[in-house]
C-alpha cells in the first residue's frame, strides 16, 4: 500500500499541474515523504536516493522559492531520514553521510539554475523590449526625415511641373526653365532619399568612435578611446545602444564642461563591460539625483549601472553592462 502510494503520489506531482492546489501539492509532498522515510525504516539506508525526485520536483515542477514550506518539509523529512540512518542503519552511515551533501547540493544547485534561467528570460524581454523601442524610434525619426527633406521637394515638383505645361505653349525658354528646375529637384531628392536610406545602416560601436573622432575634432577638443574594438562582444543592438549613450555623453562635455580633452576606455571582465568616459573640463561641485537624467534612462533600460566621479579637473563616468546570455 505504502509503495503504490509513494508511486501515485510520484506521478501525479509530475504529471498533473499543482499550482493552484496548494494543499494537494503540500500532502502528496507528505505522503513522498513519509514513503521514503518507511522504505529506509524498514528495508535499508540506499533509499535515501529517493530524495533526489523531491530536489527536482520542488524547483522545477511546483516553482516555490526556497524559503518555501515544501523545502521546509523537505529538510524536516531529510532530516529525520538521517537520524534513522544514524540509529538503526550504522553501517550505510559511511557511504550515506558523502551522498546526503550531495543530495542537498543537487536541491540548492536546482534552485540556483532556475534563478538563473529566470534571470536570462528576464533579460531576452528586456532585450526585445528594448529592441521594440530602437525599431519605434527609428520609424519616428524615419518619417520625421521624409516629411521633413522630401516633402517641399515634391511640393515645389508639382508647382513646378504645373508652370511648366502652362508656359509651354506660350513662352518655350521660360518652360525649359522650369523643367531644368524640376530635373534639380528631383536629383536633390534622390540624395536625400539616398542619404536617409544610408542613416538606416545600423553602424558598429567602432564606426561610432570614428564620428566622434570627427565630431570633437571640429570643437578643437582631443578624444581618445581605447579598447573600442571589446565592443564586438555586445549585440548589435547594444552597440547602438551603448554608442548614443556615449554620444550624450559627449554632447554633455562639448555644451558644459569647457573641456580641452576626451578620454574613454572600454573594460571587460568576468562581471561585464564597463566603459569609462573622463574629461578635464571644469566638473560640477556635486552631483544631483536630477543631472544626466537622459543617460541614466539609457543605461536603466540596458539594465546597467551608471556612476559619475569627481575628479580635480573635470568628470569621470563609468557605464557598466551586464553579461548577459550568448552576447552582452
Amino acid at each position: 500500500m505504502i509503495t503504490v502510494l509513494f508511486t501515485a503520489s510520484y506521478l501525479i506531482m509530475i504529471y498533473e499541474d499543482l499550482s493552484n492546489k496548494l494543499m494537494l501539492r503540500r500532502m502528496l509532498l507528505g505522503i513522498h515523504f513519509i514513503g521514503i522515510l518507511y522504505f529506509v525504516e524498514l528495508f535499508n539506508a540506499s533509499h535515501l536516493m529517493f530524495f533526489f525526485y523531491a530536489a527536482y520536483i520542488i524547483p522545477y515542477v511546483f516553482q516555490v522559492k526556497k524559503k518555501s514550506i515544501e523545502v521546509f518539509m523537505y529538510i524536516i523529512a531529510f532530516a529525520i531520514t538521517i537520524f534513522i540512518i544514524a540509529m538503526n542503519h550504522r553501517d550505510y552511515l559511511l557511504f550515506m553521510a558523502p551522498m546526503s551533501v550531495v543530495i542537498i547540493l543537487v536541491m540548492l544547485g536546482n534552485f540556483k539554475l532556475l534563478e538563473s534561467k529566470k534571470l536570462q528570460d528576464e533579460i531576452r524581454n528586456q532585450n526585445e523590449h528594448i529592441n521594440t523601442l530602437i525599431a519605434e524610434q527609428e520609424r519616428n525619426r524615419i518619417g520625421q526625415d521624409l516629411h521633413d527633406t522630401l516633402g517641399h521637394v515634391f511640393a515645389s515638383l508639382s508647382v513646378k511641373s504645373e508652370l511648366a505645361m502652362k508656359l509651354i505653349d506660350k513662352d518655350v525658354d521660360k518652360a525649359k526653365e522650369e523643367i531644368a528646375s524640376v530635373n534639380e529637384l528631383s536629383k536633390e531628392a534622390l540624395m536625400k532619399v539616398r542619404s536617409i536610406v544610408d542613416n538606416l545602416k545600423i553602424q558598429s560601436f567602432e564606426e561610432e568612435i570614428m564620428s566622434m573622432h570627427t565630431l570633437l575634432d571640429n570643437a578643437n577638443l582631443l578624444f581618445e578611446f581605447k579598447n573600442a574594438d571589446r565592443a564586438q562582444s555586445l549585440s548589435p543592438t547594444k552597440q547602438s545602444a551603448l554608442a548614443m549613450i556615449l554620444r550624450e555623453a559627449i554632447n554633455n562635455v562639448i555644451k558644459h564642461a569647457g573641456a580641452t580633452k576626451v578620454i574613454g576606455e572600454l573594460i571587460e571582465d568576468e562581471n561585464g563591460l564597463s566603459m569609462i568616459v573622463e574629461d578635464d573640463g571644469k566638473g560640477m561641485k556635486k552631483v544631483g539625483n536630477d543631472d544626466f537624467q537622459s543617460i541614466k534612462k539609457r543605461v536603466h533600460a540596458l539594465n546597467g549601472q551608471f556612476d559619475v566621479h569627481l575628479l580635480n579637473k573635470g568628470l569621470k563616468m563609468t557605464v557598466t553592462l551586464p553579461r548577459g546570455d550568448e552576447t552582452l
